[in-house]
Order: C-alpha cells, then sequence, then structure tokens
C-alpha cells in the first residue's frame, strides 16, 4: 500500500452504518439494551460498561459498531462480538483491577473484509488483554 493514492468513491453511505433498533431476535446473549435505538452493552471483568450499535449499510449485512453518542462510529469496522464473551463480568465474579497497561484501551476484535471475499476477525492496535481464557 505504500506510495498508492487513496481510494475515491462517490458513496457517501460507506463507512457511516446507520443505527438499526434492537429486539429479542438481534440482541446477542448476554447482552443489555439501553434506551437508544440499537444500542447495547456488556460489563466486562474490570466493572466497565462496553457499549456496542447495531448498524447497517446498504447492501452488507447487519453489524455491531463501536458507540459514539448512542450512533455507530463513522468508519468504524464491525466488531466480533463472539470474541466480547472473554471479557464478560459473569453474574457472581468478582471484578478485577484494570491494570495500568490497559487505562488506554485493549485490543478489540474486529472483521476486516479480505481481497477473497471473507470476513476475518483481526485485533486492533492496543495492547491485547491477558486472560487465561484468552484464545485470541
Amino acid at each position: 500500500m505504500i506510495g498508492t493514492l487513496p481510494h475515491k468513491t462517490e458513496d457517501k453511505s460507506l463507512g457511516r452504518p446507520k443505527g438499526v433498533a434492537l429486539n429479542a431476535a438481534t440482541l446477542p446473549e448476554g447482552y443489555r439494551k439501553t434506551s437508544k435505538a440499537g444500542v447495547c452493552y456488556f460489563t466486562n471483568i474490570f466493572g466497565e460498561k462496553e457499549y456496542r450499535v447495531l448498524g447497517r449499510i446498504e447492501g452488507r449485512a447487519d453489524a455491531y459498531y463501536p458507540a459514539q453518542y448512542g450512533k455507530p462510529k463513522p468508519g468504524g469496522l464491525p466488531i466480533d462480538i463472539s470474541k466480547d464473551r472473554e471479557r464478560f463480568l459473569n453474574p457472581g465474579e468478582k471484578k478485577q483491577k484494570l491494570p495500568r497497561e490497559y487505562k488506554d484501551g485493549f485490543a478489540t476484535a474486529v472483521l476486516v473484509l479480505t481481497k477473497q471475499a471473507e470476513w476475518v476477525s483481526v485485533l486492533t492496535d492496543k495492547p491485547v488483554l491477558a486472560l487465561p481464557n484468552n484464545v485470541t
């Protein structure tokens, strides 16, 4: 990619998913709804809420995106919510203290479309959480 020009497009919807209302079928197991349409969250092992927004880009399947003011973050990559389970604070569990190296955030699994038209899960460029059950 070094030395190439950015791709120009006239598609104004690219990277701007529209929020989609949640229902019993679209709310992932272990998540809770908020009062805002399409926004859900889970409590992580550090006792912090992590928010996701169900969003839709025309021509693509609905996906969960990072939340920004109750809407899908423009330019945000779809989140692989199956990897969130590793960070769930289960009922009865005691929350852990957030280590200093994760104060500025930690890696999140996102979905990226390859040239072979396959969606693959990759981690963002933040430090990866060292969890006993971490398989990423």
